[in-house]
């Protein structure tokens, strides 16, 4: 971080003790949500934003500005002046491990309005939040990270109406209120909501605080999707040929040239192909004439695109129009002259299929969609990439800084080509206003110490100055870079042709593992320079490497399954969770089977499992007796015996996964004997062709199934209504309707392991007589081993000599002593100790 922060204090002292400090600025972050680098105005767009463009050509305007390339993480590092892996916010609100990617703000730093708070700011907030789950994790609420007031809305984004909107939000779900229970009326927009909201704050202030400087940040959700707009903003752009009407290949070339005049760009950089992913606008079908046609993506014709794009730019459009309004408030208010503005975006244009076979009309308030990958490369106009990656096209957002009272004159309206990125906003905004970092922070009663930001201080470009020399660095869902003066090495991630599957285009493969590029020469990284500059890439990736490990950037490989696990259990399925209670009597498998119920009705009739494609059984079962040999004992199905359906069920030892049809009965089998007692998980998947048995999270045996005829039976489990079986347990039954990968049913099996575990644990204890000398500890111990799959132990003893780590009494004491002993359970990543204490007979006896 720049040292100018920390000394700002020293050097007002040093100024003049007697001297009267001048009153600190009022600041206004601006922050708007999924924009192009492209889509301003002033940075080529045909896209009206003349409030945008007028603090351009009053203020500066950074054109090698980096947010993160996604929303939540990008909001953490600008809250924060942290990196999102350092701020607990290196992926989304999915909780995927305890540090790096939390979930939510970690508590070792403190947000910009706590920092300006502590000094006497008056802090407001409206819009957008997104650091954590809304209502899960109430601790990172607004008004309980620095924040006075505060307006924001609902998880889930809906312009015309959304599902709740709260005010001084403290995480408490009974703040959550409709539109109408807050005051507004069916005119309800949320983009002029949150500017609104915005001015009513800053009344607030005027009247009531105006002693203090404000601390504005303003959170726009426009334009993220869906894409909603009202009707006269939209009306500005569709069916106009100097708009979007010819396509996005000659809109993008159009906005390249606008771009190399206004010097956004460089002359010589060379406007990459059009994404080999995507069609050529001609391929496209003609105008229907009619209208939005109400198709699936994949038949849109041009008019239907041409509707997407106009309903994007109207957007952006009307937030530029309520940025106005703030902006007038400011000027009528007198306050404007020494209120320092940032605007920025928290990524680049998004490709996300949103809506994709949504029939209503886009831009309605009954319609939700997004924009799309096409319309996401003329966004990012002229990069490569998008939202979620960290190629320039997916980092890349227009900075302008506006400060009249406190920039050089000569500055005001000048292009910088400075790096720079959203971690250095809470450093300018402490710096401007004379505010440390503190070493420790009180919060709630809790006292934390609080990291060191990682950003530099913008102040001195606005006085003509430089930043010091320094790399940035990015991660998000494995994609890698790091930039280093010009040069810049980054890499795709191996799988990201899966997203590209997700939003229905096929993917250019990933060439090489890491891309070098001179970015002064060639920033829209088109000429990979990693085979003739090998000495740099490497230096470079030595350098991502060791930020990485201090910073706890993970390798996506690591992250993904817990990642795909929660992406499974939001899908639309059939789940039962905790069939039956773990204290239930003995007989729920075998005997008494049970068919579910929903509302009222059988599971089937309530959410049918539809079998014919594909589908992932997982469950845990507990045997009390073992099976008779010649007995089957089932455990889950929908099996109308023998000609449809599925079913899971044990015989003689053997795990069997049956598919049904017509003409044969098709087993995959594994023979593994029954364990008394003992808890077992097993899972089964069918993907239209392959079926695959589990058994503790491996795969045991697969078979090729290329048809089940599906069955309309009852889902049972537990039983099959004929009471065949032994006695026993089963526990978290989940039927999906997909099938899912390897790593994800390795993930059921080892969630529901580590609380079967922990419960497991609890129950070791010796049993030995207090005179035993002879044999094995471990054999008259109760060990969870004998029920965790996987588990290791290790023992110890006070009196070393006479155990081996195993648990083996390898020689007796002189005399009879107290021993303790602990005995630690591992089980892939979890472990617990337990201690107890033994009398073990001496040699005398």
């Amino acid at each position: 971080m720049n040292n100018s922060i920390y000394k700002a204090g020293v050097a007002a002292l040093l100024a003049g003790l007697s001297a009267i400090a001048e009153p600190s600025p009022n600041i206004l972050v601006v922050l708007v949500d999924d924009m192009g680098y492209s889509d301003l105005g002033c940075f080529g767009s045909c896209i009206e934003t003349p409030t945008i463009d007028r603090l351009a050509s009053e203020g500066l305007t950074l054109t090698q500005f980096y947010n993160t390339a996604r929303c939540m993480p990008s909001r953490a590092s600008l809250l924060t002046g942290l990196y999102p892996q350092n701020a607990g916010m290196g992926y989304m609100a999915e909780p995927l491990d305890e540090l790096s990617y939390q979930g939510h703000m970690s508590h070792n730093n403190v947000t910009i309005a706590e920092a300006l708070k502590s000094a006497g700011y008056w802090t407001m907030h409206s819009g957008k939040w997104h650091v954590a789950h809304t209502l899960r994790d109430k601790d990172q609420a607004p008004c309980r990270r620095g924040f006075d007031r505060s307006f924001l809305r609902s998880f889930q984004v809906n312009y015309f109406n959304p599902p709740w909107l709260a005010m001084n939000f403290t995480g408490e779900k009974s703040q959550c209120k409709s539109k109408e229970e807050l005051g507004f009326d069916d005119s309800f927009y949320l983009t002029d909501a949150e500017a609104d909201v915005a001015i009513d704050l800053l009344e607030e202030w005027k009247s009531e605080q105006a002693a203090k400087p404000f601390f504005m940040y303003l959170a726009f959700d426009a334009p993220h999707w869906p894409m909603h707009a009202r009707p006269e903003d939209i009306a500005k752009y569709r069916w106009k040929k100097d708009k979007f009407r010819r396509g996005w290949d000659e809109v993008r070339e159009r906005r390249f040239k606008a771009m190399q005049k206004l010097k956004i760009v460089d002359s010589s950089w060379t406007l990459p192909p059009r994404d080999p992913a995507l069609p050529a606008w001609d391929d496209i079908p003609g105008d229907s004439s009619n209208g939005w046609d109400g198709v699936p993506m994949d038949q849109y014709d041009k008019d239907d695109w041409d509707l997407k794009m106009a309903v994007y730019a109207a957007m952006v459009d009307r937030m530029d129009q309520k940025l106005g309004d703030v902006i007038d408030w400011l000027e009528n208010a007198g306050v404007r002259d020494d209120t320092l503005i940032l605007f920025m975006a928290d990524n680049g244009g998004c490709p996300e299929d949103i809506g994709r076979n949504d029939r209503k009309e886009v831009g309605t308030p009954e319609s939700y969609q997004g924009c799309f990958m096409p319309w996401a490369q003329v966004q990012n106009t002229p990069f490569r990439m998008y939202k979620h990656w960290v190629h320039e096209g997916g980092i890349a957002t227009p900075c302008i800084v506006n400060w009249p009272a406190g920039m050089d004159a000569r500055v005001k309206g000048t292009l910088n080509r400075t790096p720079g990125h959203l971690v250095d906003v809470m450093a300018t905004c402490l710096d401007v206003a004379g505010v440390t970092v503190p070493d420790v922070f009180e919060r709630e009663g809790q006292t934390h110490r609080v990291q060191p930001p990682d950003g530099e201080s913008l102040l001195p470009l606005l006085n003509g100055g430089a930043l010091p020399k320094r790399s940035l660095f990015f991660e998000h869902e494995g994609n890698r870079a790091v930039r280093n003066g010009d040069w810049k090495l980054v890499s795709r991630y191996d799988r990201d042709g899966q997203l590209y599957d997700h939003y229905g285009f096929p993917a250019e493969p990933r060439a090489v593992e890491w891309e070098l590029y001179n970015l002064k020469e060639d920033r829209t990284e088109t000429k990979d320079l990693s085979s003739t500059c090998p000495e740099i890439a490497e230096r470079l990736e030595r350098e991502y490497q060791t930020w990485a490990a201090q910073s706890g950037a993970r390798p996506w490989s690591e992250l993904e399954p817990v990642f795909n696990l929660q992406v499974a259990e939001r899908r639309d399925i059939l789940k039962y969770e905790q069939a039956f209670e773990r204290d239930m009597e003995p007989g729920a498998v075998g005997r008494g089977s049970r068919c579910f119920e929903k509302n009222g009705l059988s599971a089937l009739e309530a959410d049918p499992v539809d079998c014919r494609n594909a589908l992932t059984l997982s469950m845990w079962v507990r045997f009390e007796e073992i099976p008779a040999p010649g007995r089957d004992c089932y455990l889950l199905g929908q099996m109308e015996w023998p000609r449809a359906g599925f079913h899971l069920h044990c015989r003689d030892g053997q795990w069997i996964f049956n598919l049904l049809s017509s003409d044969a009965i098709r087993a995959v089998k594994y023979a593994r004997p029954v364990v008394q007692g003992e808890w077992v998980h097993l899972g089964a998947t069918w993907d239209g062709r392959i079926a695959r048995l589990y058994l503790n999270g491996e795969e045991v045996q697969s078979a090729v199934v290329p048809y089940m005829a599906p069955s309309d039976a009852q889902l049972r489990i537990g039983g099959n209504g004929h009471n065949k079986g032994v006695g026993g347990l089963v526990d978290a039954v989940r039927i999906y309707n997909t099938a899912l990968s390897p790593e994800i049913v390795r993930g059921l099996y080892r969630q529901g392991n580590g609380p079967r575990f922990t419960t497991d644990f609890e129950r070791v204890t010796p049993r030995f007589a207090p005179g035993d000398s002879f044999g094995s500890v471990c054999s008259s111990v109760f060990l969870p081993s004998k029920l965790a799959e996987g588990s290791s132990v290790v023992w110890r003893s006070s009196y070393p000599e006479i155990l081996d780590d195993d648990g083996r009494l390898v020689c007796r004491p002189a005399e009879d002593r107290q021993v303790e002993l602990t005995a630690t359970v591992r089980l892939h990543d979890m472990e617990k100790s337990k201690k107890f204490t033994v009398m073990v007979c001496g040699q005398a006896h």
